[in-house]
């Protein structure tokens, strides 16, 4: 009997743990789809993928860590990177920014990362096959 209520005990904790999991997945995912469709005002500069180094001066910003990407995005907005920023295009991008709230950031930071980590697995699977 004891061993049944715990095994019961167990099975309940993982599937408890396994909606837990889930929810957080398609939190992300709902994250990525309206990061996508904010993303669409930065693919001029930034490209499709993220993958454009934005005149020859800002690396490509699928190469930022996630995380810092939505920093880097709030301190352009916020001018705490002082007036010409990291690139010296703080104005520039601040503007852009004004338009953007933290979730927002945080969205495009995600779909950034998911087209990330997609074209990685992409590129590992070509491997495999070659």
């Amino acid at each position: 009997m004891k061993h049944t209520l715990l095994l019961a005990s167990v099975l309940l904790a993982f599937i408890a743990c396994s909606d837990k999991e889930l929810e957080e997945k398609e939190r992300l995912a709902q994250s990525a789809v309206r990061g996508q469709v904010l993303f669409e005002q930065c693919v001029v500069c930034h490209g499709e993928r993220a993958e454009k180094s934005y005149m020859q001066e800002v690396p490509p910003i699928k190469l930022i860590d996630y995380g810092m990407r939505a920093q880097m995005m709030k301190s352009y907005r916020d001018g705490t990177l002082g007036k010409k920023g990291i690139y010296g295009l703080a104005d520039l991008k601040g503007e852009v920014m004004l338009r953007l709230s933290d979730e927002d950031m945080a969205d495009i930071d995600e779909y950034i990362e998911s087209m990330k980590l997609a074209d990685e697995a992409t590129q590992e699977s070509t491997k495999k096959i070659q």
